[in-house]
């Protein structure tokens, strides 16, 4: 049953901004960020309605089937549940959904500078979210330490 199918990605967007200060030795910066993109839209090539049906487990499979000549009141013990249209067939499922995400930064850094071979020390975190809560919060520590030679 699996079929051909048309999968169209939706459009993505990304923004950022972010504020930096600089005073002394001393460095600051805060952000945000988000990303949005579109679900998918999936769609079926090709499909012949009337063509295949969902047989009950008493069907017998010795005979010959034809679904267009196909009574279900004349074959009791044969029933099946109708034949499968397109309208009928779930496309949304396989589609990958559409996701509104966000992150905030901040980040702080202190330059030993007085020192022949100035020292680097910083910090910062990172949380993001979706809007729908599809996933769990990320939450992202760092700290850094740098020297010039």
């Amino acid at each position: 049953m699996t079929q051909e199918v048309s999968v169209s990605p939706g459009s993505k967007l990304k923004g950022h901004g972010s504020f930096a200060y600089h005073r002394g030795n001393v460095t600051f910066d805060f952000g945000y960020s988000f990303f949005s993109q579109e679900g998918e839209k999936v769609e079926i090539k090709c499909w012949e309605d009337n063509k295949y049906a969902i047989a009950d487990t008493a069907y017998d499979t010795t005979s010959s089937f034809d679904l267009a000549h196909y009574e279900i009141a004349q074959n009791p013990g044969n029933s099946i549940g109708g034949p499968i249209q397109k309208t009928l067939l779930d496309t949304y499922t396989p589609a990958t959904p559409g996701v509104l995400k966000h992150s905030v930064h901040g980040t702080i850094g202190y330059t030993l500078s007085e020192w022949e071979n100035p020292i680097v020390l910083g910090g910062g975190f990172c949380v993001d979210w979706t809007q729908d809560n599809s996933t769990a919060v990320g939450y992202t520590l760092w700290a850094k330490v740098g020297a010039t030679f």
